[in-house]
């Protein structure tokens, strides 16, 4: 009985790893098709809006995309919180950082999409407006770049990826797994912090921003790789006898 129970624990959380893989990189690959994805996002307000406003209908799904993918967050940590319970209560402060990060990297990082699905329409359509003066433009583009800077930059970019990294760390330390995973985890996790120098400005951003990039691509393939550890390996099984019941406590707390 107990032994079927753990292999669905185990492939339930490889199936949102793998779907948290697979929505970002489809909204990568959408975005940098109809969006020039990732460099659009320091361009000139007027450029940004001019190009959204050609492609609006791809862009808002790519985002879409992205706003799904922070929001797996929820129930990916629920399952891990609920069932490597014996692992991480010997260590509470993983506990702790696992729940919190996972809620924080969803908030920030929604906040951060969802602008390119409800705001930026609403600009872009204005300032494409044939009736739309300069100053009108002007006043858009000043709207735009105070709401990039705020809710992308630094809710999105800048907290999103503070918690994210925060919550690689908690997973890498609750799994089971060889050490490589653990470090691995890890270490991308400090590169990850490092990138953010991008969002000071100074005359290295550029370097950071594609520091950032490289980092997010290796952090896909160690999530990769952890998604098909657990459909290969039934780990739960000398970890914890608990069900996937075991989970709701924690996304009634999330």
């Amino acid at each position: 009985m107990n032994h079927p129970i753990s292999k669905r624990i185990a492939i339930a959380i490889g199936v949102l790893m793998f779907l948290e893989i697979a929505l970002q990189t489809t909204a990568v690959l959408i975005l940098g098709k109809n969006f020039e994805f990732p460099d659009v996002l320091r361009r000139p307000a007027n450029e940004v809006l001019e190009l959204f406003y050609v492609n609006q209908q791809s862009v808002v799904s790519g985002y879409y995309l992205f706003l799904l993918s922070s929001i797996l967050y929820i129930p990916l940590t629920a399952l891990l919180a609920g069932n490597m319970s014996e692992r991480i209560n010997q260590k509470s402060t993983w506990k702790i950082m696992l729940i919190s990060s996972g809620l924080a990297t969803t908030i920030f990082q929604s906040i951060g999409f969802s602008r390119w699905i409800f705001i930026v329409p609403v600009l872009a359509n204005q300032y494409m407006q044939p009736e739309a003066t300069r100053m009108i433009q002007q006043n858009i583009e000043m709207n735009y770049t105070l709401l990039n800077t705020y809710l992308g930059m630094t809710i999105g970019e800048h907290l999103g990826f503070i918690a994210m990294a925060l919550w690689t760390i908690s997973v890498a330390m609750i799994l089971p797994f060889h050490k490589l995973y653990k470090w691995f985890g890890i270490v991308i996790s400090l590169i990850l912090l490092v990138s953010l120098a991008e969002n000071f400005g100074d005359r290295y951003a550029p370097l950071f921003g594609q520091l950032n990039f490289i980092v997010n691509s290796l952090w896909s393939l160690w999530l990769l790789t952890l998604s098909i550890k657990f459909f290969s390996e039934r780990i739960f099984t000398n970890v914890t006898n608990s069900n996937l019941t075991k989970a709701a406590p924690y996304i009634t707390s999330l």
